[in-house]
């Protein structure tokens, strides 16, 4: 909740301000705005808007993205131990819990 309380401009914030629209933007836009506030609700509440827009979802496609990518890019390296070391980490990376 750190990065919602600063108002840091992350992947999901980001994405959050271009998919609202009517109440989740109007609610999204007054808690990026306001400077007395308690940061419980405030993350509880940008959290569900999030929810609301299924952030998530999209973001999770976007690093399984990126870690294809990622795969795909070592797979062109020559075979050696450390680039199988690399991918083995990559693959415990992919799997780890957030």
């Amino acid at each position: 909740g750190g990065d919602i309380i600063v108002n840091k401009k992350t992947f999901l914030l980001i994405n959050a301000l271009e998919r609202a629209k009517g109440k989740d933007q109007t609610e999204l836009t007054r808690w990026l705005k306001a400077t007395k506030f308690d940061k419980t609700k405030k993350v509880k509440a940008v959290t569900a808007i999030y929810n609301s827009l299924n952030i998530r979802t999209l973001t999770e496609e976007k690093i399984n993205s990126f870690f294809t990518q990622g795969l795909s890019c070592l797979q062109q390296l020559p075979t050696s131990s450390g680039r199988d070391n690399l991918g083995k980490f990559i693959l415990a990376l992919m799997k780890r819990k957030a």
